[in-house]
């Protein structure tokens, strides 16, 4: 989160690390404030299925004692046994929509709503692709490991005269590419609401002093929220998610020889694979 870029915090003190080593450890148990089920179309099915689930943990203020911060915000995904073969022919990334902001201005976006972040680069996921493709690393946290997890990973740094809303979502894209079916566009399929309010000491390492993050609820994918992210994307400074399109319907397509168990127990194998 670097603060004059964007709302992620990219060089944090040393402290930071070692009292959330523990929690974003790739396969750590996760405190979750909510569960939140990932459902989507997949070629074979007559209904949608529960691909995986979504483990939201909110920051502890009592940061010391290594259980986090109070402005660390985590979305942690994890698959559906049944599903986790997806994970070949599919990324499930992030993205992040400010809704607006509450207090002083922080110069971080031209207007709300808006992709956060929204001056990085031309995309508008929550990370960039260095970070999710090339290094898969949110400074030294593993972001996504195949047929197991992916996470997004925020703890805003911000003083106490500025604060934001959220809502952040967990999208689909084919796997190593940051389009979907070969167009600039990707599925939305789960999210949630939160919001962060700053302290006055936020530039400090004592970690408590780094504002609060809040759960708000979870969303439901419906026309209300299309259009937020609709408008989002057309707020972007110099049109820079213009060709962007968000979808909230797509039938995933496993990779051939996949085998993905129907609710009957019997085998699909599907004929085409999407790259």
């Amino acid at each position: 989160m670097a603060f004059e870029k964007s709302m992620r915090n990219r060089s944090l003190p040393a402290s930071f690390a070692s009292a959330l080593a523990i929690l974003l450890a790739a396969g750590a148990a996760h405190a979750a404030a909510t569960d939140i089920k990932v459902t989507g179309k997949i070629k074979g099915f007559d209904k949608a299925q529960q691909v995986g689930t979504i483990a939201v943990e909110v920051g502890k203020k009592d940061g010391k004692k290594g259980e986090g911060h109070a402005s660390f915000m985590n979305g942690y995904f994890t698959f559906a046994d049944a599903f986790k073969k997806l994970d070949d022919t599919y990324d499930f990334n992030w993205i992040n929509v400010v809704r607006k902001e509450t207090g002083e201005a922080s110069g971080l976006f031209s207007k709300t709503p808006n992709m956060d972040p929204e001056s990085e680069d031309t995309n508008p996921h929550y990370y960039t692709e260095a970070e999710w493709i090339t290094n898969n690393k949110f400074g030294d946290r593993t972001l996504h490991e195949d047929r197991k997890f992916s996470q997004f990973i925020d703890f805003p740094k911000q003083p106490k005269e500025r604060g934001f809303d959220f809502t952040t979502f967990l999208i689909l894209q084919d796997h190593n590419k940051f389009v979907l079916d070969g167009k600039k566009q990707f599925l939305v399929m789960a999210g949630w609401e939160w919001n962060y309010q700053g302290d006055d000491k936020f530039d400090g390492d004592e970690l408590p002093n780094n504002g609060v993050s809040t759960f708000g609820k979870e969303v439901t994918v419906n026309k209300t929220v299309m259009d937020l992210i609709a408008e989002a994307l057309k707020n972007g400074k110099d049109d820079r998610f213009k060709d962007w399109t968000a979808l909230d319907s797509f039938t995933m397509v496993p990779a051939p020889g996949s085998a993905i168990l129907t609710g009957f127990g019997s085998l699909l194998i599907v004929s085409r694979r999407r790259r």
